[in-house]
């Protein structure tokens, strides 16, 4: 760090990240980069902004004085950032019920800016803290949560509940059809969780 002229590890974690980044753009691919960087006050890609994707993934910032994920976007796009955000959709934080309309109604381009800015949003990206996932809850935990937040992601102007709850229903009766070794076909489906308190019509076969 001496050597270096660093004289604290926000300098040194700023240093090592401008190298990294140096090193991809010289290789001609993307790079991303999780917030916490930014957080800090620690400049990355100073020379190319708009070629480093932030992604946001805290909800809110106590640090920074950020009430929720939106208030930190604005920051992130108005830099010149391109960014993804994941804050909305931590697949591990369930509640009782429906809460897949939590995921559903969150929409990435819902915060204060300019249109250019929300031109910087390229997408989200479902995630989740694994402390208490393995292969008993994997699938029943990311599914039907996630096909919620793809169907957001891809069809932005469908945005009806109720429309949306029969749609992911049937989509979930088709992820666990295919899991029953009463069907001729190699088991490729998912113990997907419900949506509502309805029931899929193959959960009778025995």
């Amino acid at each position: 760090m001496n050597s270096n002229g660093l004289t604290d590890y926000s300098q040194l974690e700023g240093y090592i990240i401008q190298r990294h980044i140096s090193q991809i753009l010289d290789l001609g691919v993307s790079h991303i980069v999780w917030q916490d960087p930014l957080e800090k006050g620690i400049e990355i890609d100073i020379k190319f902004p708009s070629e480093t994707i932030v992604q946001v993934w805290k909800w809110h910032s106590t640090d920074m004085g950020w009430a929720d994920w939106s208030e930190y976007l604005a920051y992130v796009t108005g830099l010149g950032h391109k960014a993804i955000l994941s804050s909305c959709w931590y697949l591990n934080l369930i509640s009782y019920g429906e809460d897949w309309i939590d995921y559903y109604q969150c929409d990435p381009h819902n915060f204060e800016g300019s249109e250019e800015q929300k031109s910087l949003v390229l997408g989200g990206e479902t995630t989740f803290w694994a402390e208490y996932i393995d292969e008993t809850n994997l699938h029943s935990r990311i599914w039907p949560r996630a096909s919620a937040v793809a169907e957001k992601l891809w069809s932005q102007t469908t945005d009806s509940v109720p429309d949306a709850r029969h749609r992911l229903d049937q989509h979930r009766c088709n992820m666990i059809k295919y899991s029953y070794k009463s069907f001729k076909i190699p088991m490729r489906g998912f113990q997907a969780a419900p949506v509502f308190n309805g029931f899929c019509p193959v959960e009778r076969v025995s």
